[in-house]
């Protein structure tokens, strides 16, 4: 039982020390290999190992959304939000979805409710291409009061392809 114990406290006090000293060290520099060295290669931390082998680093698209553009409707439940997204990577974005976060507003501004509504994502979006899209999104009459509003406030993008 005892040995268990201190096999155990002495576990606790590595982890301590390798959390408090953070993984690796305080001021090392990470390198990663992204490919085999070969053989009688040695590397120091001032001269990398070059890889061989034909790795190749593909960077992954990425998008952005603007700032949700809205404008009234004739009914109090419903908006029209329009969102442009930019593709500021290599690769175009194949497909996706956008999902726009619908604040039900109280007559004093207080949030009384979040409704998502999930879209398809205008695409193809070409790699540094910029298109726009427009939506009708409406809440259910009956939970937006007179007196209260719906606001969509947030975009969230998730592509794919």
């Amino acid at each position: 039982m005892r040995r268990k114990t201190l096999v155990c406290l002495v576990c606790l006090v590595a982890v301590g020390t390798l959390a408090s000293a953070g993984c690796g060290g305080g001021d090392r520099e990470v390198r990663v290999a992204t490919g085999a060295a070969g053989p009688g290669t040695t590397g120091a931390a001032d001269h990398p190992v070059p890889p061989k082998g034909g790795v190749e680093i593909i960077p992954l698209p990425t998008l952005t959304a603007s700032i949700p553009h809205r404008e009234p409707t004739d009914e109090r439940w419903c908006e029209r939000v329009t969102l442009a997204f930019t593709n500021t990577g290599p690769t175009p974005i194949a497909s996706g979805t956008v999902t726009l976060l619908v604040h039900i507003l109280g007559k004093t501004g207080t949030d009384r409710g979040t409704v998502p509504f999930l879209h398809a994502l205008p695409a193809p979006i070409a790699p540094g291409g910029t298109t726009r899209d427009t939506w009708k999104v409406c809440v259910e009459e009956r939970r937006v009061p007179p007196g209260t509003r719906i606001e969509t406030r947030e975009a969230r993008i998730s592509p794919s392809g």
